[in-house]
């Protein structure tokens, strides 16, 4: 998008400051300002389905399943083997 914000300016930019602007002048000015609001536009919708995509993300994880209140066997058994390493060093 910026690579086309120059040539935007440009033509506006000659269009205002011609004493009498002629008629290819206007239409250039307005192409590049078309072409530029186009993408401007996309670019917009583009930041807005990501900030839609992020909200629903974080409302699926506040949802997320919790864990059990009482440990299974495996993780009885695992916390028991990092105690006895971290006490024996």
């Amino acid at each position: 998008m910026s690579e086309l914000g120059g040539p935007r300016n440009a033509a506006t930019d000659a269009y205002l400051q011609a004493a009498e602007p002629d008629e290819s002048v206007r239409k250039e000015m307005q192409s590049a300002r078309g072409a530029f609001g186009m993408w401007h536009a996309v670019s917009v919708m583009l930041n807005l389905a990501a900030i839609v995509c992020v909200t629903g993300a974080t409302a699926l994880a506040a949802h997320l399943p919790g864990t059990s209140a009482a440990p299974t066997k495996t993780e009885t058994a695992s916390s028991t083997c990092l105690a006895g390493t971290a006490t024996s060093t």
